[in-house]
């Protein structure tokens, strides 16, 4: 009896208790928007925001973003949309030019070279060149694991493994020559290779390889 009550007093809005919770419900949601707007600004992240374009047209998004062209936000559903510059009104291009966010950075692999030991006369190469992108000054590391026989064990797998630090975005080349002891140059096993884009703390921040399943090996 007395939960059919309270549940008539909680949802009779003219009731006194009803407006008295209401109040409170309403504090907290703004409680918890001013609380999870100060978390976001505490790590660095920008606060939601209102822009506006030239033709006086809003959204209400987050600032994820920028390059000299555009702000990339972040809408209420998550998604990300880039907004140019030149249409953004002065106030937002002031705000995009004082904030400080940078894109992740990210890596495109591209091989260079293959040399293969079809005659019997030279030993495998290949040459790969690590495109990076959106350095910007921070300290990263460039980890690439090459695939093939690993020499005297004639096991198939990680042949060997090297690291470039760099805090630039620019072209980075790594080779590899394998080469077996013994009488024969090579084996004719596929060559490959794993690379990682290494953060601060080892945080991996892009992965690409040869073929999808070579990523298997960057955890040995």
């Amino acid at each position: 009896m007395a939960a059919l009550i309270l549940r008539k007093v909680l949802t009779d809005p003219s009731a006194p208790i009803y407006k008295f919770a209401m109040r409170i419900f309403s504090k907290m949601i703004v409680g918890y928007f001013i609380a999870t707007n100060l978390v976001y600004n505490v790590f660095g992240e920008q606060p939601v925001r209102i822009w506006t374009d030239t033709s006086g047209r809003t959204i209400k998004a987050r600032l994820m973003a920028k390059d000299e062209h555009n702000a990339e936000v972040m809408l209420a559903n998550g998604k990300r949309v880039k907004l140019p510059l030149v249409k953004l009104s002065p106030d937002d291009k002031k705000y995009v030019e004082e904030s400080d966010v940078n894109p992740e950075p990210e890596i495109v692999v591209k091989t260079a070279i293959v040399k293969s030991n079809e005659a019997g006369t030279q030993r495998d190469e290949r040459k790969i060149i690590v495109t990076v992108s959106d350095a910007d000054g921070r300290d990263l590391r460039v980890r690439v694991v090459w695939i093939g026989d690993d020499g005297d064990k004639a096991k198939y797998g990680k042949y060997f493994e090297e690291i470039k630090t760099v805090t630039t975005s620019g072209e980075y080349p790594f080779t590899a020559i394998y080469q077996r002891n013994g009488s024969k140059l090579n084996d004719d096993n596929y060559k490959g290779y794993a690379v990682q884009l290494l953060g601060k703390d080892d945080k991996i921040i892009d992965v690409e390889a040869s073929q999808k399943p070579y990523e298997r090996f960057l955890s040995e």
